[in-house]
């Protein structure tokens, strides 16, 4: 795994360790090789030494966890990240991902904008939220059209049967009316 990114768009501070981002750079590492749990442990024991949260250690264990396909929990440790230091794209598009595999459409496409906003670079992870923005709204777009096809068709049949109906229900229909 490459070394995270961070996307300078506005001043802001927050706490730049070079020592805790090289040990959450390892730690997922050596979550990429298959020890996740090693990797938990380690960033888990990074947390506890300091005592400031820092965005690094969040976004190392959302990842980590993430990897355990504990995409709630996932999600919990990159909103702590970005509320930390918001213009961590990579936590913006960790967080697109899980909230995707969670089916929660609206809050993917949320965060894959957020990581559009930030980085405006072409790289991999700019690509994948762009072409997954413009799936949904593909997808939106085909659903729109279907559904006013069929209120459409369902208008057309109702001004055709309506006078039929009334015609032949009408009297019935006003007669039952007028006992309440």
């Amino acid at each position: 795994m490459a070394k995270i990114k961070e996307s300078p768009k506005k001043h802001f501070i927050a706490e730049i360790n070079p020592e805790i981002e090289d040990i959450v750079n390892q730690a997922l590492a050596i979550a990429e090789e298959g020890d996740i749990k090693k990797a938990q442990d380690i960033l888990i024991d990074l947390k506890n030494k300091h005592l400031r949260e820092n965005y690094m250690i969040c976004f190392g264990l959302g990842v980590v966890y993430a990897f355990k396909a504990n995409h709630d929990e996932a999600i919990r440790y990159f909103e702590k990240s970005v509320e930390i230091f918001p213009y961590l794209a990579e936590a913006h598009f960790n967080m697109g991902i899980a909230y995707q595999k969670k089916f929660d459409i609206k809050n993917a496409v949320k965060s894959f904008r957020e990581v559009l906003a930030i980085d405006k670079s072409e790289d991999y992870m700019v690509k994948q939220s762009r072409d997954f923005i413009k799936r949904v709204e593909q997808m939106v777009k085909k659903t729109m059209v279907l559904i006013w096809k069929h209120i459409l068709r369902l208008m057309i049949y109702l001004t055709m049967l309506l006078p039929v109906w009334k015609k032949v229900n009408g009297k019935r229909l006003w007669r039952d009316l007028r006992q309440f």
